[in-house]
């Protein structure tokens, strides 16, 4: 400050003509700089906090994803936990040892637990690991086991932490209940996962010196937090909650991002609240406002040291700049020509500047130009011969005829672009602006002066560009590009060749024209809200072409955003999967289908018999199962051969459909092996019905061309639940009953008992 000071004196001392000017000038110079600055330093601290609102935004949304994972993956492993003691309760008790060993292997797949256990209806512990000997341990008096017990439909409860009463720490119960097949309540499978867990996960992420991330329920009890606390409101089982909180809260459920001061420890934070989805649960995180600003002081500091650096230096600068005005007083003769050359130099920006003697062909460049292609900056610029050499050759010709130019008058000024190689051989992209400053009596050139700057960056952003719009010109994937408003305002060759809109057809429409209507409002809110909260959507969309046809295409969107986070464009990439799909859906079929009669395969049969025994189960009913194969049709197919053998079962698999409901199934599992799955049955003798009415229309001649074929079938028939209640056992006792009917002579129909034997 004192250097400024002395600096104004010395100003002021001049003659007032021409140092009142420029003292007034070089203050109000320094005014807008200040001005400037303070703007600046204004607008950085708005963009610190705004940063710090999308990091904690962006680490909330991050940790519900995350958390949501583990209880997705925790309430999956329950739901397999539930289906397994519900299967054994519906086979009249549970096996120990077996439910003792599938709670051990499903455990392994969320190492994240303490525990993974099963209590009777009583609440009492009886499965799982680590359960003391002796008493078993009681929780009837837990909320989690409460709430299962006094509700049938409360699905997966999320409960208040508890400390365990077997390893006495804080952990978070998650249960799901388990039902008699009447419905009664049979106890509860639960899980706890350990606070600690979710305290080592907080603590791994950066968030500063008195950053802070927690967990709470939906009803504001602590569930997690790091750093962790022992008492007062942000404790472990805690309810807190400030009435901002509250309010903020009622209007935005789902996610909430504010600034306040915490009750606990005083310090100010900006933080973000994200529901876990579906889950009553809140992921909280919180960055101190007094780490955030760390940076913004810092900066703050630096640009005030610029400014009175600036302030200094300016009026250093108008001191020289004085002295220099009185020199140049006195060699009048030169003042134009430096004014051009400054004037110039000034319009034009900082950059590498030249000096060309015409008529000696003698060129000065400067330092910067010097180091720009590479050369020290002692080394003489040489003569303009040696830079015409190092023009690249395609480019010579141009930069001649555009000089011509200038020195004819044609143009103003000299301004053309042009590749050079450097001292390293490497080449760089150069815009050269120059003039002519002196001229012949005869109006011939004699001196001219000019600017070399690189564009070599600029170049490679334009090929870049060039590349990009190639790729989007020649891709097979229609590409479609949309506004905020989501208008149409670009599409490629491919869109049209896919779906036949030209591009004039779509420009400014919304893309919801080629919908085909079949997709519902659900599946375009869920589209829209992936979108918008992760940035890109990718699925299967039926959309429908200009002449109306229908077409399955695999569709991915992303949203573009400017840097200060704002939308631009939605960009779409889409390919026709029609026929792939058609292609996969006939190996489909294919693989569950007989290949000959087009009948269901072994694999589909086992498939539909276990979802019917189930139904079946469920509902109380019963179900049939008729095995049957053909007799007298090996002689047939030796004797007539394969095609002969081939129509027959064809034909069989087509009378057989018709004797049977549209619910049945009819399918061919071997040689001339059928099997007849009948789903429904209000009493067990309708299925012998059936079995007589199959081997009645089987007993009718077959006609092939002049060749008639007579042959019969041996039906064996099971019932569940009285010949088997699995699948396994159902069809091994309707095989022995088939094979009792060949015993028997064949051509017969033969329900099974508990005496047969098979053959």
């Amino acid at each position: 400050m004192h250097t400024f000071l002395r600096q104004v004196k010395l100003l002021l001392a001049l003659p007032h003509s021409f140092a009142w000017r420029l003292f007034a000038g070089m203050l109000l110079l320094n005014l807008l700089v200040i001005g400037l600055a303070a703007f600046t330093i204004h607008e950085d601290r708005h963009e610190h906090e705004n940063r710090a609102r999308i990091t904690v935004q962006n680490l909330s949304q991050l940790l519900a994803n995350d958390l949501g994972d583990v209880f997705d993956r925790s309430d999956l492993l329950m739901h397999t936990v539930v289906d397994e003691v519900e299967k054994q309760l519906a086979k009249g008790t549970l096996q120990p040892a077996q439910l003792a060993v599938f709670l051990k292997q499903q455990r392994t797949y969320l190492p994240e637990i303490i525990t993974l256990r099963v209590t009777d209806a009583n609440g009492l512990i009886r499965y799982g690991e680590g359960i003391p000997a002796g008493t078993p341990v009681d929780i009837s008096d837990r909320e989690h086991f409460i709430l299962q017990r006094g509700n049938r439909k409360a699905g997966l409860v999320i409960a208040r932490p508890i400390k365990t009463r077997i390893s006495n720490e804080w952990a978070i119960p998650l249960s799901r209940r388990i039902s008699y097949p009447d419905g009664r309540f049979a106890g509860i499978v639960a899980i706890t996962i350990p606070v600690s867990h979710f305290v080592r996960q907080f603590s791994q992420l950066d968030l500063g010196s008195h950053g802070l991330i927690a967990m709470r329920s939906t009803d504001n009890i602590s569930m997690a937090r790091f750093p962790e606390l022992h008492e007062g409101g942000g404790a472990i089982g805690q309810f807190s909650i400030s009435e901002q909180l509250r309010s903020l809260l009622k209007n935005n459920p789902a996610s909430v991002t504010y600034v306040a001061t915490s009750p606990t420890d005083q310090i100010e934070r900006i933080y973000s609240y994200q529901k876990l989805g579906v889950y009553p649960v809140y992921v909280v995180s919180g960055l101190a406002t007094r780490d955030i600003m760390q940076e913004w002081q810092k900066d703050t500091v630096q640009i005030a040291a610029l400014v009175v650096l600036f302030s200094v230096m300016t009026m250093l600068f108008a001191r020289l700049l004085v002295r220099s005005w009185n020199r140049q007083l006195l060699v009048s003769g030169t003042l134009l020509e430096n004014e051009q050359r400054l004037g110039f130099a000034l319009e034009s920006g900082n950059f590498a500047v030249w000096d060309w003697d015409v008529a000696s062909g003698k060129v000065e460049l400067s330092n910067v130009g010097k180091r720009l292609f590479g050369y020290d900056t002692d080394v003489s610029s040489g003569h303009i011969g040696e830079w015409i050499a190092r023009i690249h050759l395609d480019d010579k010709a141009h930069v001649r005829a555009c000089t011509k130019d200038h020195f004819r008058g044609r143009t103003e000024n000299l301004s053309v672009e042009f590749r050079i190689r450097c001292k390293d051989g490497s080449w760089k992209w150069i815009l050269a602006r120059g003039l002519v400053v002196n001229r012949a009596a005869d109006g011939k050139p004699l001196r001219m002066i000019g600017l070399h700057s690189d564009i070599s960056e600029r170049k490679r952003a334009e090929e870049e560009l060039r590349l990009s719009s190639t790729v989007f010109n020649l891709a097979d994937e229609g590409m479609v590009v949309t506004n905020p408003q989501n208008e149409i305002i670009s599409v490629n060759p491919a869109f049209s060749l896919i779906t036949g809109y030209a591009a004039e057809d779509v420009i400014g429409q919304n893309p919801r024209l080629l919908s085909a209507r079949t997709h519902s409002k659900e599946f375009y809110k869920e589209l829209w809200s992936a979108l918008i909260e992760t940035g890109s959507w990718s699925g299967e969309v039926l959309n429908r072409k200009k002449d109306g046809e229908a077409y399955i295409e695999w569709l991915t969107i992303k949203r573009v955003l400017n840097e200060q986070g704002e939308l631009t464009h939605h960009v779409a990439i889409f390919s026709d999967i029609t026929a792939r799909k058609a292609a996969e859906d006939r190996m489909r079929h294919l693989a569950l289908h007989d290949a000959l009669t087009d009948l269901p395969n072994r694999a589909l049969l086992n498939e539909r018999l276990e979802q019917a025994i189930i139904r079946a189960r469920r509902d109380k009913l019963c179900l049939g199962l008729l095995y049957f194969d053909l007799d007298k049709f090996k002689p047939v197919n030796d004797t007539y051969g394969h095609e002969v053998g081939d129509w027959l079962l064809k034909s069989v698999a087509i009378r057989v459909a018709e004797c049977v409901r549209e619910s049945d199934t009819v399918a061919r599992v071997g040689g001339d092996e059928f099997v007849v799955l009948l789903p429904i049955l209000d009493k067990a003798k309708d299925a012998l019905a059936i079995a007589e009415k199959i081997r009645a229309v089987l007993g009718k001649p077959f006609k092939f061309a002049e060749l008639s074929f007579d042959i019969s079938a041996s039906i064996g028939v099971g019932i569940y639940p009285e010949h088997g209640t699995d699948s396994k056992t159902l069809t091994h006792n309707a095989d022995t009953a088939m094979y009792q009917a060949k015993k028997n002579g064949r051509n017969r129909v033969v329900l099974y008992h508990a005496g047969m034997q098979q053959d």
